[in-house]
């Protein structure tokens, strides 16, 4: 599922040490593993922005969700949540 979360900290100190948190409009949790960090070169910088992420529930229960991945092309986000609605509609 595609949430938008507002990035609360990130650690990015090397391998090993990267991680991050953020929170969803609804105040939910959303870990992001140190792969996302890596991946997206996150930064102590980044913490307060607002971004899209692919998140999945935690299946270790220490946050709400995890981030699978951030979404950088809204306009991908926007095509698919329009597509999803068609066929639900269908």
């Amino acid at each position: 599922m595609i949430l938008n979360i507002c990035l609360t900290r990130v650690v990015n100190d090397g391998p090993g040490k990267q991680y991050g948190f953020g929170i969803t409009r609804d105040n939910k949790t959303v870990y992001v593993p140190g792969l996302v960090v890596d991946l997206f070169d996150l930064e102590r910088e980044d913490m307060g922005t607002w971004t899209e992420a692919d998140v999945f529930p935690d299946p270790n229960m220490k946050s709400d969700y995890v981030a699978n991945t951030l979404v950088l092309d809204c306009t991908l986000v926007e095509a698919l949540r329009s597509e999803i609605e068609e066929l639900r509609n269908a």
